[in-house]
């Protein structure tokens, strides 16, 4: 099956021109929501339901957590195909999210980082520390959030090129001002399998996030670790400093260590987090 554009014979426009037979190694950056301008998609409204669902999660988030609104706020999200984008190999489909998985990531940043406001405005840190919640679910996640403003957006696009859409599909959609998922009745463009299609704008996607695990741990966590042990007169290179500090973890060995050092020096994050401009 051929890219959008080439199964509707339109130009390429402000959206990502998704291959529409399998799931592609992109990603949605909301980092990236902000900045963005891009007629028939509203940014502001998308970063309210971000942050709206973000300081949700952990206001329900808990050691003690309450079951029936954790239940309402994280049944509903789950791997949406209509984008193609991901990790899935072949035919587009996946694992997505799960509320017990998004307990679990919620309780572990709140108890790392300590610091509900910081999660809130950069919620793109939040995958540094939990198991099994990387790139492809995170990405995931964010879609389900602002899966309104991206069917309003193809909606949109479709209106401008003047492509056929069905009317007769429901999906469910964050409401940031009730903080609640509704079902909503929506118009989307379908492939040749009859399957639903929902474009995003070029503007959001990146092939690699840039505060990935890997990187806070090389670009701040390791050197402010050299620096430390000069200090003591133990001159050690990069790589020695994490095989010498990583010998006791055993599972999840990258994560375990940033969570471990974030919690021994919060200041680590700050440092990672300036670094790569995610806060002033």
């Amino acid at each position: 099956m051929p890219k959008f554009s080439e199964l509707f014979h339109v130009s390429n426009g402000s959206y990502f021109d998704v291959e529409l037979t399998t799931d592609q190694k992109y990603y949605i950056d909301p980092g990236r929501i902000n900045k963005l301008v891009c007629p028939g998609f509203d940014s502001a409204k998308a970063e309210m339901s971000i942050s709206k669902f973000m300081r949700l999660a952990f206001d329900v988030t808990s050691e003690s957590y309450d079951k029936a609104s954790m239940r309402k706020l994280f049944e509903d999200p789950h791997e949406i195909n209509a984008t193609h984008l991901g990790l899935s190999a072949g035919e587009s489909r996946g694992s997505g999210t799960s509320l017990s998985m998004l307990h679990s990531v919620f309780l572990k940043a709140k108890n790392t980082v300590n610091d509900d406001n910081l999660l809130i405005r950069t919620p793109q840190i939040i995958p540094l520390f939990a198991p099994r919640f990387d790139a492809d679910r995170f990405s995931d996640l964010i879609t389900n959030i602002i899966i309104n403003e991206l069917v309003q957006y193809t909606e949109y696009i479709c209106d401008r090129l003047s492509i056929y859409v069905d009317s007769s599909q429901n999906i469910r959609v964050f409401d940031y001002t009730s903080g609640s998922w509704n079902e909503k009745n929506v118009s989307l463009p379908l492939d040749n399998n009859l399957k639903s299609i929902i474009l995003v704008p070029a503007g959001l996607i990146v092939n690699k996030y840039p505060y990935s695990v890997n990187s806070y741990i090389s670009k701040s966590i390791l050197p402010a670790r050299q620096t430390e042990l000069l200090k003591h007169g133990e001159k050690k290179s990069l790589k020695n400093i994490f095989q010498m500090d990583t010998r006791d973890i055993s599972q999840n060995k990258l994560k375990t260590y940033a969570l471990q050092e974030s919690v021994r020096d919060p200041k680590r994050l700050h440092e990672f987090l300036e670094l790569i401009h995610l806060v002033a």
